[in-house]
């Protein structure tokens, strides 16, 4: 499949199918091509693990939620100071990439330390203005578990599916839990709730270590601040309305 064929019929056709909202199913195809073009390019092949909510939702439950963000890890070894040079040479194949499909780099991205952030716009079938977001994480480069390679198959493309680096399953799920305890957002309540409702992790060794995971990840904090205390007081007041919270 390639961006070409993303026709307005088969977008609306496509959503009508399966449930879902036109211009968000366009945005997760979109998405879907676009990883489908780094994994054929050595450079972000060996360089990123695909990971958060698109990683879950494409690669582990087929798409209960459409995620649509690209959110990667850099899992290569070295001293940041070290790693610019590379992180230039990635920035610039990146942008040659997206503007060879048609986007355009939006104004909303931010270059720190660790972390890349970018949008590419594009104009939607419906002929409305819209953007992916792309981040490149470089400040967690040391993963618990090995980074696996896992195929993804969605049932909303014609194409035979492709091949991705993607963080171990556990590791996956130990990021999700933590963002839901950092952030309490609806999207990481539904993604841990998906887990508790499937067969995945359920031996009591990897129970064991996605607790393992979960303490490690909070010991050294989101913003590599240790922390002493894990405060899960708001998860539930702030994922229900106001009048159900009370």
């Amino acid at each position: 499949m390639d961006t070409s064929d993303i026709t307005r019929s088969y977008i609306i056709e496509t959503a009508r199918k399966y449930g879902f909202q036109r211009d968000t199913l366009e945005k997760v195809i979109r998405l879907y091509q676009i990883l489908k073009d780094m994994s054929g390019i050595p450079l972000f092949r060996d360089c990123f693990a695909l990971k958060g909510g698109t990683a879950i939702n494409l690669v582990c439950f087929n798409l209960p939620r459409l995620s649509v963000d690209i959110d990667l890890d850099f899992t290569r070894f070295g001293r940041m100071p070290e790693l610019l040079p590379l992180r230039k040479e990635i920035k610039s194949a990146l942008f040659d990439l997206l503007q060879s499909r048609g986007y355009t780099v939006g104004k909303l991205g931010k270059e720190l330390h660790t972390l890349d952030q970018w949008t590419f716009n594009y104009r939607s079938i419906a002929g409305n203005n819209d953007h992916i977001k792309m981040e490149l994480n470089y400040g967690i480069r040391n993963h618990f578990l090995p980074v696996v390679s896992k195929e993804i198959n969605l049932d909303i493309v014609p194409d035979a599916g492709i091949r991705f680096p993607t963080l171990h399953p556990c590791e996956l799920f130990t990021t999700k839990i933590n963002a839901l305890i950092e952030r309490r957002a609806v999207r990481d309540l539904f993604d841990v709730y998906s887990l508790s409702q499937s067969n995945m992790l359920s031996t009591l060794r990897e129970r064991e270590m996605l607790k393992k995971g979960i303490v490690f990840y909070q010991t050294i904090g989101v913003e590599g601040t240790a922390r002493k205390e894990i405060d899960l007081s708001g998860i539930w007041t702030s994922s229900l309305p106001e009048s159900e919270a009370s």
